[in-house]
């Protein structure tokens, strides 16, 4: 969030983020092998709290949705690959919020390992969904 509390540089950021992520697809497949956006949404939520979740899920979605539509997707297809991107940075937050309570520090092993844990399987949720997503939705836009 800004200091204004509006959150409007959290979207430009994840916009950034995603014309990044782009950047990094790989070609044959049309995936991207890395997605920095996912990582500072999780970072944004585990300081912010479950009060950031809404404005940070509105912001993913918008800013995914911007990138991909610059990109080839279309509309759909950018709608619920933002869907996906946020549900990852919710459901990573959201298990280290459940795992180790609030405020996660990472003090320990048991923590890191913790994070990458939840950091896989978050990520496993969201490209099980994208992937979805891409196969059966994804056209080239005009």
């Amino acid at each position: 969030m800004d200091n204004d509390g509006r959150g409007g540089g959290d979207c430009c950021r994840l916009f950034l983020a995603a014309q990044l992520g782009h950047a990094l697809i790989s070609r044959p497949l049309g995936a991207a092998v890395f997605w920095p956006a996912s990582g500072l949404a999780v970072g944004f939520l585990i300081i912010s709290g479950r009060r950031a979740y809404p404005a940070l899920v509105i912001g993913v979605v918008i800013g995914t949705l911007a990138a991909d539509l610059l990109s080839d997707r279309s509309l759909l297809t950018a709608t619920f690959k933002g869907l996906c991107n946020a549900g990852e940075a919710v459901l990573a937050a959201w298990l280290l919020e459940r795992w180790f309570g609030r405020p996660f520090t990472m003090s320990d092993l048991r923590a890191v390992a913790g994070l990458l844990t939840a950091a896989g399987l978050a990520t496993a949720a969201s490209t099980t969904g994208a992937a979805a997503t891409l196969t059966l939705l994804h056209s080239t836009a005009p």
